[in-house]
């Protein structure tokens, strides 16, 4: 079933790569996401927009492994394309991952890279034409911490870097 993480982070265009911590449950055991990624080597990575916004952060919350929070928050799945993990269906974007690499990093938090292997994107957000994502239409949300999340409409946006002469490494 797909849970909400901590926070991932991309890191890598070629392969693309991301990654996120997992810490364990409030009485020390495994997250169930850990134990599934394990058995499956296959996760989904999310985003959120502001619909799903609640759901994200009580998906959050420490339910027992016999229940799926997409059931329970009444959240619909829909199939991956190259993996058998589902995503959120109401998910603006989602990215199908095949885990790259584990790392244990104290006995109990584990930092999991995943590959992205396929890309879902709202058809309403993606420019065919200029490949890229119609960024007045796509409204993320995204977690700083806890239950602090921010929004990601105010956005700054840079010309590419002009290379000084003899410095052809920036471009």
């Amino acid at each position: 079933m797909p849970r909400r993480s901590a926070s991932f982070n991309v890191f890598c265009e070629d392969p693309p790569l991301c990654m996120f911590a997992a810490n364990p449950r409030p009485d020390g055991r495994v997250k169930d996401t850990v134990v599934n990624i394990r058995r499956t080597g296959e996760f989904v990575i999310n985003l959120a927009d502001e619909p799903l916004a609640r759901a994200m952060h009580d998906s959050s919350g420490d339910f027992p492994p016999e229940v799926g929070e997409p059931g329970y928050l009444g959240l619909k799945l829909a199939s991956s394309t190259k993996i058998a993990v589902p995503r959120l269906a109401d998910a603006p974007w989602a990215m199908e991952c095949k885990t790259w690499k584990t790392i244990d990093v104290d006995g109990k938090r584990q930092l999991i890279m995943g590959e992205g292997i396929n890309f879902y994107i709202r058809d309403e957000l993606w420019d065919g034409d200029t490949m890229r994502v119609h960024m007045d239409r796509y409204h993320p949300v995204g977690r700083m911490f806890a239950d602090r999340y921010c929004r990601t409409d105010d956005r700054v946006v840079f010309s590419a870097p002009k290379a000084r002469p003899g410095h052809d490494e920036l471009r």
